[in-house]
């Protein structure tokens, strides 16, 4: 609910700014395609995804940091398709991510300094043995605050959109049996 009332705020604010009300309009394209469409078919197929990922007999840390890996990667080509379907209208000055390039993005820029973060949170949630659901919420906190340290303290005024952006990610890959 915070998610979409916080957004049609940004959005009615921003509406006679061509340059920041595609930068919402980006924001828009990531929630319905990551958080709506991605994160139904996330909850939608859980069952069916666990019933599998559980069999996997590695190590926590290892089977986590590679399936939310995976997730990372596919919000980062979602996020990457958007820049690259405003660039025409934006000319880079607005984006979503640090590059057009999607190989760029995942090996220079996102994944490749969140997998040490994956891996510590892999541990912190054997540790404590987090359900999906907390651990959801507390990874979507870690990436709100890393999206604060890149774009400042006005992407706390999107917090709801970075926790789902984020927790996504770890949703699935967090289960412990």
């Amino acid at each position: 609910m915070w998610l979409v009332l916080s957004t049609s705020v940004l959005t009615f604010f921003v509406r006679d700014n061509l340059l920041q009300f595609t930068a919402v309009k980006m924001l828009w394209c990531l929630i319905i395609f990551w958080v709506f469409v991605c994160g139904s078919l996330i909850y939608l197929f859980r069952n069916l995804f666990w019933k599998y990922y559980l069999k996997i007999s590695w190590p926590f840390a290892i089977k986590f940091t590679i399936f939310a890996t995976i997730f990372f990667l596919i919000e980062e080509f979602i996020a990457v398709s958007i820049n690259n379907y405003f660039y025409p209208i934006t000319k880079g000055a607005v984006v979503l991510t640090a590059s057009t390039n999607y190989w760029e993005v995942i090996s220079q820029h996102s994944v490749v300094i969140f997998i040490p973060i994956l891996v510590i949170f892999s541990l912190f949630i054997k540790f404590f043995k987090l359900n999906p659901q907390k651990s959801f919420l507390y990874f979507g906190i870690i990436g709100t605050l890393a999206e604060i340290s890149i774009g400042g303290v006005m992407s706390l005024l999107e917090f709801a959109m970075w926790i789902f952006v984020y927790g996504l990610m770890v949703y699935l890959p967090s289960r412990v049996d």
